[in-house]
């Protein structure tokens, strides 16, 4: 695996959730200029996340976790354009709603994201030491935290929210192309392993 484009996706796609994260309740905010009205788009951003993370470590055992992380990207660039489509079709009427489907949804497939990845590390990295796979893997995490909600609080403040969820969406495509090209790496490592095996 090409550690280099694995951890530059989990960075990509980790500050894509924490600037979710941060820009939902601020957008809501102030659109409806109510401090209550932030604060439920928050619960509802984080609370289907924390109660869905016991089920995703099911759905990981059952299915491939390198294939979960890559439909979980897509999943939220899809969610994040689909919510810029709706929008324009609803125009303002529909923003407060539209936003907090769009943050619970995200929120979802951040879980099943997470407990995937953390599923896959052990696996394509069998060949170097877990703690400094973990240790790597956490300074991009604190990495994309901290920054996910600066680059949000900048966006918000010079641009308009769908601006924001356009580059929510742009960030998760990078994210996906870095992983897409450290799994065919990985593919072809394996299978050259494979033929060597076969071969002696």
């Amino acid at each position: 695996m090409n550690l280099p484009l694995f951890f530059s996706a989990r960075f990509w796609v980790t500050l894509a959730d924490q600037f979710l994260l941060f820009v939902v309740p601020l957008v809501v905010y102030q659109v409806t200029q109510s401090v209550a009205w932030s604060s439920l788009a928050f619960a509802i951003e984080t609370i289907p996340r924390v109660a869905y993370t016991p089920f995703s470590g099911i759905v990981a055992d059952f299915y491939s976790p390198l294939k979960t992380v890559r439909a979980m990207m897509l999943t939220r660039m899809l969610l994040c354009f689909a919510a810029i489509g709706f929008n324009f079709i609803f125009v303002d009427e529909a923003t407060l709603y539209i936003l907090i489907i769009l943050a619970s949804l995200t929120g979802l497939a951040a879980a099943q994201s997470f407990i995937s990845y953390e599923v896959l590390l052990p696996l394509v990295f069998k060949n170097i030491a877990f703690a400094k796979i973990q240790s790597w893997n956490q300074s991009v995490d604190k990495a994309a935290i901290i920054l996910g909600p600066l680059l949000a609080a900048f966006l918000v403040e010079y641009s308009q929210w769908q601006y924001a969820i356009i580059a929510a969406g742009i960030i998760y495509f990078i994210g996906q192309v870095c992983f897409s090209m450290a799994v065919r790496s990985y593919q072809c490592e394996y299978q050259s392993d494979e033929s060597k095996k076969h071969k002696n």
